[in-house]
């Protein structure tokens, strides 16, 4: 397996799935040799060899090469075969080979092994190749995360991983200052991330057995929508033989020390952060089912990691009002996955390939309390089970190059993240939370309300994908043309257990919040790309063109409820891998029926996005490269900004009424779905309660429109030189602007409604005149207007200009290095 960081703007003649072979043949005196046949042959390929033709320039270029070893042989009549062989081709790379023909029989053969191509002259990318041994030795848990961790600098400020003590969680990186939001995780170069947010999250752990290759690149090609890190997974084909990779890494609580001192101890600090255990155990089993024909490959991972949390105990009295912590049972929070992924490669006919994969997944982020997962002030019971059975993504590629010169590839596919947060182990349906007001100690229930992270059941995220492209490759051009369609389902729903959380003060019951539960929505999008994009080169300058059209619209469904309703749920019998049964939990009870309309074109963008590029091969021999890069590219969206939008998710979600409990008896003696006074119970504090209130709105150009979209342009400019074979050092300067601001103005006041008013200074020496002095210009909000809020975002230019802009200056080293025993 090889980590490929691509951590330029461009790359064209292939895409970031595969690699390219390209170059000139010349005669002994240097003339260029058209007609000249070129063969590239892998194992990596089922249908073994790949074969060009040089044009009147002498230029030959193989393109969607799968990575791997090539050997590249060139024939024409009246010549010797030269045959270069040992060329190690990743993803994304091209790979500069020049052949030199020698008059002699065609039965003669010049074999020459070298050093593969570190420089890509072609292409303006710059990359990196950590192969799996390197990262295998590496002090870092073998996931995403992990590999980020010796790649990138994404790891969020204060978060510690050591050794996957943490499990896998979802990293972020950001690349040349682009923003998280426009990551992009991809399997074979087609996007599976969950369009939560800004369509860069993701809740499907990768299971890394069955692949061969990770790609982060920047941006790049106009198959690219967004100008962030793009995550691409290239998985294993199988091959000819049979092969068997197997890892098997293990560590436990009594491996670990601390600095836990009875001196601390005495000073109160009773427990220490520390590993309960991790694991990670793969499998992996590939080969032909018919040679050259039908090819497999079965992977299986079973990985995770548990953390005792300082500090943090379970609930000896769950089911009553009281928090008493059980000291000899510390809480253990557990990040899991075990995943289940085949891949079968069929060579259908001569010229004709189909892939298929289907990768089967259940995670669980169990009792999620303190660590990066939920704060350190919530009682196991009151957390959440994030427990996501049946994690799916399924993908099938057709590739057919026709002739010499056209190739036609076509792709799908569908990635399903049903999500279940669930009743944690050892509550009931019939549990209310509680909330103690002097720490902020949340126990007995989950006790909170949003959108996303609290108890919900039966979250269903659908993402579908299809592509379709053609291309055209001569010796000097290689032109390609594409289609890209998704759409997205995305249905929420969370729930607070009762509708209800009790607050005490002391120990005394205080108040009562009332949550409008069930939240309930249904979002859709749908997009659609088109690109072409061509790759010139005269000579040794290589110039690259081409131009992306996105259209993205969002809406929101209907939504019909009736009032008052039970959820069904899943109540646990185990504390971190959980089998579950369905409960019946009440819910609904303030919530009359709701009917909300639908609400379409929020946002519906179009955008035309440049993307240019130059190569040029400063000595014509494929070592030093001269690279310059000017691209556009649209911000990141996912369901984020209809939802903004969406009437069932605009209602105020909780009110409060204060509660006496004259009689002591812990439960509150009032008829709670009456918003009066009444019993032990006083008014709501808020009339509005479970009722939609728009207090935001979108202007029309910033929902709607060409070009409106947030934008992004991104230029390089660097040298790429191979001091010697195996060693090559890269310099290259970086910027990234951002366009298209939006602001939020509170339309609902306006000057007119502020009052000055002057303050006077204090007497001191060090102030201007010794002080004293009035200062005004101050303002301050009329009582009448205080409160009032319609706020409108709208575009920031309205009032004034406003830059945000990166600027850095880039710097490293490749080296390669190979052993043989």
């Amino acid at each position: 397996m090889y980590l490929v960081v691509s951590v330029s703007n461009l790359a064209w003649a292939q895409s970031a799935t595969t690699g390219a072979i390209a170059g000139v043949v010349k005669d002994t005196s240097g003339a260029v040799m058209p007609g000249v046949t070129v063969e590239a042959a892998s194992p990596a390929l089922i249908e073994k060899v790949r074969v060009a033709v040089t044009d009147d320039q002498g230029n030959y270029k193989i393109t969607e090469l799968r990575p791997g070893t090539y050997s590249v042989t060139f024939t024409l009549p009246g010549f010797s075969t030269y045959k270069r062989e040992g060329i190690e081709l990743t993803s994304g790379f091209t790979a500069t080979v020049i052949g030199e023909m020698r008059v002699g029989a065609l039965q003669e053969t010049v074999t020459i092994t070298a050093e593969s191509p570190l420089v890509d002259v072609q292409n303006v990318r710059d990359e990196k190749v950590l192969s799996r041994e390197v990262l295998d030795t590496l002090p870092t848990f073998k996931s995403t995360g992990g590999f980020m961790a010796v790649t990138l600098s994404s790891a969020s400020p204060g978060t510690q991983d050591v050794g996957g003590n943490k499990g896998e969680s979802v990293a972020t990186m950001r690349i040349h200052g682009s923003l998280t939001g426009d990551l992009r995780w991809k399997l074979d170069g087609m996007n599976w991330t969950t369009v939560l947010g800004t369509g860069s999250t993701r809740t499907h752990r990768w299971n890394t057995v069955g692949v061969q290759e990770v790609v982060v690149e920047a941006g790049g090609t106009p198959e690219n929508e967004t100008g962030g890190a793009q995550l691409n997974y290239i998985p294993r084909d199988g091959g000819n033989r049979f092969s068997v990779y197997s890892f098997s890494n293990y560590t436990h609580s009594h491996l670990q020390g601390n600095n836990l001192t009875s001196a601390l101890r005495a000073r109160g600090l009773s427990s220490a952060p520390g590993v309960d255990k991790i694991w990670d155990y793969g499998i992996g089993l590939g080969g032909p089912i018919l040679k050259d024909k039908l090819w497999f490959y079965q992977s299986n991972r079973w990985w995770g990691g548990s953390e005792i949390q300082p500090g943090q105990y379970y609930n000896r009295t769950v089911g009553s009002m009281v928090y008493t912590p059980d000291s000899s049972r510390p809480v253990i929070s557990s990040n899991w996955a075990k995943d289940f992924a085949g891949r079968v490669t069929w060579q259908v006919a001569a010229q004709q390939k189909i892939s298929f994969s289907d990768n089967v997944q259940r995670n669980c982020n169990c009792v999620s309390v303190g660590g990066a997962n939920a704060s350190a002030i919530v009682s196991p019971e009151a957390s959440t089970n994030s427990d996501n059975f049946w994690n799916q993504v399924a993908q099938s590629t057709w590739s057919y190059p026709a002739t010499n010169r056209l190739l036609f590839v076509a792709g799908m596919s569908y990635a399903h993240f049903p999500q279940n947060s669930h009743l944690v182990f050892g509550t009931t349906p019939q549990f209310i939370g509680v909330q103690d007001l002097g720490t902020g100690y949340l126990y007995n229930a989950r006790s909170t309300l949003t959108t996303v992270t609290d108890y919900g059941e039966n979250r269903r995220r659908d993402t579908i994908n299809e592509q379709f492209s053609t291309s055209y490759v001569t010796g000097s051009h290689a032109f390609k043309t594409g289609v890209q369609l998704m759409q997205v389902l995305d249905n929420e729903n969370s729930y607070i257990p009762n509708d209800l959380t009790y607050q005490l003060r002391n120990g005394a019951p205080s108040s009562i919040i009332e949550w409008a539960s069930p939240l309930v929505h249904n979002t859709r999008v749908r997009s659609y790309a088109l690109y072409a994009q061509d790759q010139w080169t005269i000579r040794n300058l290589t110039a690259t063109y081409g131009l992306r059209f996105d259209a993205f619209r969002g809406y929101v469904l209907p939504l019909n409820l009736p009032p008052g309703q039970f959820v069904t749920a899943l109540q646990c019998s185990g504390p971190t891998n959980p089998p579950c049964t369905q409960v019946q939990v009440p819910t609904g009870r303030f919530l009359a029926a709701r009917n909300y309309p639908p609400v379409d074109n929020v946002p519906r963008f179009k955008d035309l996005s440049p993307r240019l590029g130059v190569a040029y091969d400063l000595f014509g021999n494929g070592k030093t490269a001269v690279k310059m890069s000017l691209n556009r590219y649209v911000a990141g969206l996912g369901v984020g900004t209809p939802q903004s939008v969406a009437p069932a998710l605009a209602i105020v979600l909780s009110t409060t009424r204060t509660w006496r409990d004259d009689n002591g008896n812990f439960l509150p003696d009032c008829d709670v779905q009456n918003p009066t006074v009444n019993g032990e119970c006083g008014a709501i504090a808020n009339s509005a309660f479970g009722t939609p209130v728009v207090n935001t709105t979108y202007s029309s150009d910033t929902m709607t429109g060409l070009g409106n979209r947030a934008n992004e342009w991104q230029t390089s400019a660097g040298i790429q030189h191979e001091l010697r074979p195996g060693v090559a050092v890269n310099v290259t300067y970086y910027r990234t602007w951002f366009g298209n601001f939006t602001v939020t103005d509170n339309t609902g006041v306006t000057p007119a409604n502020y009052d000055p008013y002057c303050i006077t200074a204090p007497v001191d020496p060090r102030l201007p005149g010794g002080g004293g002095n009035q200062v005004c210009g101050l303002y301050d909000i009329q009582k009448v207007y205080f409160g009032k809020v319609s706020n409108l975002i709208t575009k920031a230019e309205k009032f004034g200009k406003q830059i945000d802009h990166y600027n850095r200056a880039s710097r490293s080293t490749t080296t390669t290095a190979s052993m043989s025993t």
